[in-house]
């Protein structure tokens, strides 16, 4: 199952990348609505002492794929993060998520949340939750 393309993020950085709180099984569209949804809130961990909020959300896995040219373009040059950003912005890579374990996440994008709640307060975490952060 994929992350649908209408809502996919094109961008390569883990910042917008789809996660889903691990105790919630409610999936995010990336770990900025995660945060400011309470997914690592301790009142989700179950019994006391046994949250741990490192293990709160789950990154999905991202491939990225490329045309043929691309492809010989990056095997004769040093790879990097910013050759795949300007790669990613010619278009001539993109990028699919897709869930690390299936009966978790959800299928589509009307399933999962990417803003704020109206009454969370940090206005930056809000920022990035709705748009990102920018290369």
């Amino acid at each position: 199952m994929l992350l649908n393309d209408s809502c996919s993020p094109k961008k390569a950085i883990i910042e917008q990348w789809p996660v889903t709180g691990t105790y919630t099984g409610i999936t995010y569209s990336n770990m900025y609505c995660a945060i400011c949804n309470g997914a690592l809130n301790p009142n989700y961990g179950g019994p006391m002492g046994s949250f741990d909020p490192l293990l709160a959300i789950e990154f999905w896995t991202t491939h990225i794929y490329c045309t043929n040219e691309t492809i010989q373009e990056i095997e004769s040059n040093t790879f990097d993060i910013p050759m795949l950003q300007n790669l990613l912005k010619k278009r001539d890579c993109w990028v699919k998520h897709v869930p690390t374990e299936i009966d978790v996440h959800k299928a589509n994008c009307s399933d999962y949340i990417s803003k704020c709640p109206e009454t969370y307060g940090n206005e930056e975490i809000r920022r990035l939750c709705e748009f990102g952060a920018s290369l």
